[in-house]
């Protein structure tokens, strides 16, 4: 049952990260920085957190490891947290992307 359960999170772990990088765009890389006198928290606020059959899945900012030619590489750490468990399961997610056009 364990090893189950763990290769359950981990699915459920590269599900979240795929649905939440994909969710970002590059402008979103590129935020503009909130004004100095704003107390707001701007809806693209870092991290993104949301809640699945009660696991609290967060989405920490992605970092831009190289941006060479057309070739993109990212990186974003994820966190899945169950409502009865105080320990937080931490991953991390690494993404290619190219352009075509």
């Amino acid at each position: 049952m364990r090893s189950s359960r763990t290769a359950g999170f981990r699915l459920l772990i590269v599900a979240a990260c795929l649905v939440g990088l994909a969710a970002v765009s590059l402008s979103a890389w590129a935020q503009d920085p909130t004004p100095a006198d704003s107390t707001a928290a701007p809806k693209d606020a870092w991290p993104r957190q949301s809640s699945v059959d009660g696991l609290a899945i967060t989405v920490y900012q992605p970092q831009v490891e190289s941006w060479v030619n057309n070739l993109l590489t990212a990186r974003s750490a994820v966190s899945l947290q169950e409502q009865a468990s105080p320990t937080p399961i931490f991953g991390v997610v690494l993404a290619l992307g190219a352009h075509r056009g």
